[in-house]
């Protein structure tokens, strides 16, 4: 079964679409966030050329433990959500968000977009649990992280450099 029929290309919330991305949402300007001084410390990788990042996305498309979202608000791209299966551990995902276009951050998208994806993977796909790394001084994201029901954990998956924490969400 290929990984279009096994992965719900889009899920709606009260304000935003999340699709499914495909080589093809490669643009410029997707790019241009990857390189914005805001976000660049939070990147652990990016890509810096067109092809780069479609190539990317595309295998992320490819891979079946991995769910790549891009946010859109109307046919406007304006971030993404990733996450990726934890290898031998099939039911916890790492999950990573980009809100790409700065006049949507701090505005309850992250809230937003969380909930309905980790709903989502709940539902349809069993994941249990949702971990992922945050730099300490990165505030906001740890606010809103813990505003969805994210917790602090010392006893996590990864060993995080000193500068990050690492934080989980069980779904029930």
């Amino acid at each position: 079964m290929s990984k279009a029929n096994t992965i719900l290309e889009s899920i709606c919330t009260e304000r935003f679409t999340l699709k499914q991305l495909k080589a093809s949402d490669a643009s410029q300007k997707y790019l241009a966030w990857l390189a914005d001084s805001d976000s660049v410390n939070y990147i652990s990788y990016r890509q810096e050329e067109l092809s780069e990042l479609a190539l990317y996305i595309e295998q992320r498309y490819q891979d079946s433990d991995c769910f790549f979202w891009g946010i859109f608000q109307g046919e406007e791209h304006i971030g993404n959500i990733k996450y990726q299966r934890i290898v031998n551990k099939p039911n916890v995902v790492t999950m990573g968000i980009l809100i790409g276009e700065k006049n949507w951050r701090g505005k309850g998208l992250a809230k937003e977009v969380l909930t309905a994806s980790m709903e989502y993977l709940k539902n349809h796909h069993e994941i249990i649990e949702v971990n992922l790394g945050v730099e300490k001084s990165n505030i906001a994201a740890i606010k809103a992280y813990e505003n969805v029901g994210f917790q602090q954990t010392k006893n996590g998956y990864f060993n995080f450099p000193e500068a990050s924490i690492e934080m989980i969400k069980k779904l029930k």
